[in-house]
Formats: structure tokens, sequence, C-alpha cells
């Protein structure tokens, strides 16, 4: 019965052993296949240009700097008319700290798309930004709110 136990044992800690050894050794191969194939993809992942990032920020703190890097006359207000420099109010930086509003970034072809929602679908506005000649312009601005629309009041 001893001698059956003791097998039992060895057989076990052998196992183990091999499936250490096993893959301590897939790690060291210099030719092994990586596996992040392997690994889930998310769906939310958008690359973001790596001059997007100080555009951004100096777009929205510095006012000399957004009027200049915004392609005029900007598409378009909710009536489909352009927005003209003398109209502009200028962006600043997005804060939600109230928590009722999301924003999404997305790249299409190098098209930098911004949507900022309110989360009770009160309010929406979307931004789109091109690299052009080397600099990044605001292409793009819509702005839309139920009150635009006449929802509010139950139209």
């Amino acid at each position: 019965m001893n001698n059956k136990l003791l097998l039992t044992g060895l057989g076990i800690v052998g196992l183990t052993l091999l499936f250490v050894l096993r893959g301590c050794n897939d790690r060291s191969q210099p030719n092994a296949e990586p596996r992040e194939h392997l690994l889930p993809k998310s769906e939310n992942v958008v690359e973001i240009p790596e001059t997007f990032p100080p555009f951004y920020e100096a777009f929205h703190t510095d006012s000399l700097y957004q009027v200049t890097h915004i392609q005029w006359p900007l598409s378009q207000q909710s009536d489909g008319a352009p927005w003209t420099l003398s109209e502009w109010e200028l962006h600043k930086p997005f804060d939600n700290s109230s928590g009722e509003f999301t924003r999404d970034l997305d790249n299409f072809a190098g098209m930098i798309t911004e949507t900022i929602r309110h989360k009770q679908g009160y309010f929406y506005l979307i931004r789109r930004f091109a690299e052009m000649d080397g600099e990044w312009r605001l292409i793009y601005y819509t702005v839309e709110s139920i009150a635009d629309t006449g929802e509010a009041e139950g139209e």
C-alpha cells in the first residue's frame, strides 16, 4: 500500500515539475511565437497620434492658438450655416467634474472625431480635427440640444 501511495505522490510531483519546466521552456525560446494574439482585443482602444494631445491642450488654453487652428469658415451650425470668427465663442477644456457627460474620441483615417454627450440626452457636440500642412486644425463643429429642436417643450 505504501508503494502505491509513494508512486502516486511521485507521479503528481513529476507531472507538476513537467508542466513548470514546459512553461519556462516556452518563454526562453527566442523564436517562440508571441502570445498577444491570444489575448482579447479591446474594442474601445483608439489610437491617437502623439502630436494630437499637445495640440488639443494648446487649443483649449491659448485663445490665439485656437482661432488660428480653425479652418474658417467652419462647418456647421445646427441651421447648416458655417461658423465665423466674429461669432466664435472660445472652447475651454472639457470638464466632466459633474459626471453628467461622456466623451468619445475616434480616429478614422487620421481624422479625430470628438463627441461629447449629456448622459440624459439633453445636449451633444461633435468636433472633427484633421492634420493639414503639418498642423492640427478644427475642421467641423456642431452642437445641438433638445431646446434647439423643440423637444424640451414636448413638440
